[in-house]
């Protein structure tokens, strides 16, 4: 697997609530990481291998901004932080379900020395917002991965809607999740 894999999971938004997709891992800081403890916000996990890393952090800052507008600008260690855009059907005042925008790094099964070395490494790259760790192909068999494919699913209201796509960080998926769906795959 190269390049990026983008899924977008909503477990409680406004209406009914599809099953929520449970993935469970490590991050870099040796934290135990799993999207149950996300419930009730909408869940974004870009995950691709080291070649896919660098469109997977543009997108996801691009993502993050989306749905975090006052994170634009910030460092890492700020943005995460910012509130969530609010929803226009909610009342004025309301909260609005976060978002979370998870990055993902598809190292595959490796034996300790190799673990550590990647933890490290992206320790050192990424010292302020968890990365979780797949060493087991988790992504791999619960999301098969097809290059150059967006594939969008549903919709409902607000962030209800869910976008499952697979696929490059090229201008289709970038024009999909901008709302813009020429250019894209389906």
């Amino acid at each position: 697997m190269n390049g990026v894999a983008l899924i977008l999971a909503a477990s409680t938004v406004l209406g009914q609530a599809p099953a929520p997709v449970v993935v469970s891992m490590e991050d870099q800081f040796e934290h135990s990481r799993s999207t149950a403890t996300l419930q009730g916000g909408v869940v974004v996990l870009l995950y691709g291998d080291r070649d896919g890393a660098v469109a997977n952090q543009a997108l996801g800052e691009r993502l993050h901004v989306a749905f975090h507008p006052t994170a634009r600008g910030l460092s890492p260690a700020k943005a995460w932080l910012a509130p969530v855009r609010p929803l226009p059907d909610l009342p004025v005042g309301a909260p609005g379900p976060e978002v979370y925008t998870v990055a993902v790094a598809c190292v595959g099964k490796v034996g300790p020395v190799i673990r550590a070395v990647v933890r490290a490494s992206i320790r050192g790259a990424s010292p302020d917002v968890p990365v979780w760790l797949d060493f087991g192909d988790q992504m791999k068999n619960q999301f098969p991965f097809t290059p150059r494919r967006i594939e969008r699913r549903g919709a409902g209201r607000g962030w209800s809607a869910a976008l499952h796509g697979v696929g490059a960080a090229d201008g289709g998926a970038i024009r999909a999740v901008d709302g813009d769906d020429r250019g894209a795959a389906s």
